[in-house]
């Protein structure tokens, strides 16, 4: 299907509904938002399903869009509610993002009656990379998704490491998988990285290293503040991280007891990440594994010098085999401070082709290709 056929008629004729578990601070959550709120500017008919309806981007949902609140707490609470929706509603499309929520979008699909909605999953991390850490219930997850992810009318992997990693975990064909990347809005980026930041740490001639995302495990924030404090000891510069999470208080607690608690700053979640990563001299992302980093695009796109971690995966494609920014190893302590020390006493912009970077993550690109999976799904044509 081409550009050509994806005509206003085709849209407004196409219900669409999202699913996801809430709006909190994550970058799946924020880009299956804006994925969203495209296709209701493009005139399809957008419902969002939220198990929860609380968080910062609830702010960030277009008002075209209907937002309909399970008000369950327990993800475990909510098949039943969102089968009555989907039953109420018939939407013709069903797009879900992160597992626990795909399984439940696949379940209730399959338990309606008479026509049902088209599933769209999209898988945004590495499975295997959580394997070992599940809990509970949480064990059940990957035999319930290899059961479950064939009866998807699509599956959609946000890099070529999600997907290779998801078809060798489930035991899945690669053909079975298709990698569409995040979209980005690079218009909102460019135009909301040159709002004046007021804080003391701004362009005080003191280098400036950020860190951001959620507080979680797999971010690692603790390898990046033992960088820090090795690049500390040799020279001046502070070090920001924004986001939230649960390993707050642990970060804290490592933080107070650092020589350097005075240059570290736990900001919390920022509405506009996008002044600090002007703003700041490197970007660093510590993480043990990731599924497309969007925040690696975000900081290049805001002109400032990147280092991540090697992780699987997402890193090493974004920065096409380290030519636009460095990888260092995981959880390597010394080869991240040392990176760091030699970027801050280097300073380089990077040498970034804005064209390629569009047609590989803008969001009229990726936009467009979700639009073609969409069309084709309704109009009963294979992948």
């Amino acid at each position: 299907m081409t550009t050509s056929t994806i005509t206003q008629t085709n849209t407004q004729k196409i219900r669409i509904t999202f699913l996801m578990r809430s709006a909190q601070g994550g970058g799946a959550e924020r880009v299956t938002i804006a994925l969203a709120n495209q296709l209701a500017a493009k005139g399809y008919h957008i419902d969002f399903i939220f198990i929860q309806a609380v968080g910062p981007f609830l702010q960030d949902i277009d008002h075209r869009i209907h937002v309909i609140d399970l008000g369950v707490r327990r993800t475990l609470l909510a098949p039943v509610k969102l089968y009555q929706q989907l039953k109420r509603h018939r939407p013709d499309v069903l797009i879900s993002a992160l597992n626990y929520i795909n399984i439940m979008a696949i379940m209730a699909c399959r338990c309606l009656k008479g026509k049902r909605p088209k599933t769209m999953i999209t898988e945004h991390g590495t499975l295997s990379a959580v394997l070992e850490s599940l809990r509970g219930t949480g064990k059940l997850v990957p035999m319930l998704m290899q059961r479950c992810y064939p009866f998807a009318d699509r599956i959609i992997a946000v890099s070529h490491g999600v997907a290779d990693d998801l078809a060798q975990q489930l035991q899945l064909s690669p053909q079975q998988i298709q990698t569409i990347y995040n979209p980005m809005d690079f218009d909102k980026i460019f135009s909301k990285k040159n709002i004046p930041l007021n804080h003391p740490w701004v362009n005080c001639g003191i280098p400036l290293i950020l860190g951001a995302g959620r507080l979680v495990e797999v971010k690692n924030f603790p390898l990046l503040i033992a960088a820090f404090e090795r690049v500390r000891a040799q020279q001046a510069c502070r070090l920001v991280i924004i986001g939230e999470g649960e390993k707050r208080t642990e970060l804290e607690t490592q933080i107070q007891s650092s020589a350097y608690a005075q240059d570290i700053a736990l900001l919390g979640f920022s509405d506009n990440p996008y002044q600090w990563m002007a703003a700041a001299n490197l970007f660093v992302l510590s993480s043990r594994t990731e599924g497309l980093p969007t925040v690696l695009i975000e900081a290049l796109l805001c002109g400032t010098q990147v280092i991540s971690t090697d992780c699987p995966y997402g890193p090493r494609e974004i920065l096409q085999d380290g030519q636009f920014g460095s990888l260092v190893p995981v959880d390597d302590v010394a080869a991240l401070a040392a990176e760091m020390l030699k970027k801050l006493q280097h300073t380089s912009a990077p040498q970034i082709d804005l064209t390629t970077l569009a047609q590989r993550f803008g969001q009229d690109s990726i936009t467009l290709q979700y639009e073609q999976e969409i069309q084709q799904l309704c109009s009963g044509a294979t992948a």
